[in-house]
Formats: C-alpha cells, structure tokens, sequence
C-alpha cells in the first residue's frame, strides 16, 4: 500500500475470519433482507446463490409478475426450503443479519443474555 493509503478492518469480520466459522444459526434468516435481482430481470433468494438452478424466484420481465407477486410467489417458497447452508459462501452478506435473529428468534441458544 502507498503512503497514503488505507485499509478499513471491520472486527466482527475479522473475527470471523480468525475463528473456524461454526454457524449458530441453522437456517438464513438474511434473504428476506437481501435478495438479489438481475439485469435480466430474474430475482435470485440472494446475491451468492444467483445463477443457481433453484433459487431464482421468477422474473419481473414476465407480465403476469409484479415484485410483489415474484416475492409472495410460489417458487421463492421452494427456493427458501431448498437454501443448505452447507453449501453456503462462508462469509456471506447475510452472515451477521442471521447471527442476529437467529439470537432474538432463539434467545436460549446462544449469544450474551443482555443483548437486547
């Protein structure tokens, strides 16, 4: 890096980073935050798992769809039961958005009891 460069570290990150990344979160609370929607119109359950056989949920180039109609749609059903967070990026945008509700739909199992 140059002298005046610099880099921006975010902890939690970081700490994810360092640590073996064991999710406590058994199921992706984050895709209802962060779905991802292409150029071609086709709207994926999230941006790591586009171009994915499975998880787009339609496509709002079709007239008969609206977002709306894409999101409460049956496929976007499917592809929420077929996500394996096995098979998921480790690291993921939804990482922290999940650790969080997981702990707020499951506060006995985990986390600091004076998170909220």
């Amino acid at each position: 890096m140059g002298e005046n460069e610099k880099a921006v570290i975010n902890l939690y990150k970081f700490n994810d980073l360092v640590s073996n990344m064991d999710r406590d979160y058994k199921e992706c609370f984050g895709h209802q935050f962060c779905p991802c929607v292409g150029a071609d119109g086709n709207v994926w359950i999230c941006t790591h798992l586009r171009e994915i056989d499975g998880y787009s949920m339609g496509n709002l180039y079709d007239t008969k769809y609206s977002f709306e109609g894409v999101w409460n749609g049956q496929k976007r059903q499917d592809a929420i039961k077929s996500i394996d967070l096995s098979k998921c990026q480790k690291y993921c945008r939804n990482n922290e958005i999940n650790k969080v509700l997981y702990q707020l739909k499951y506060p006995n199992k985990g986390g600091h009891y004076n998170f909220l």
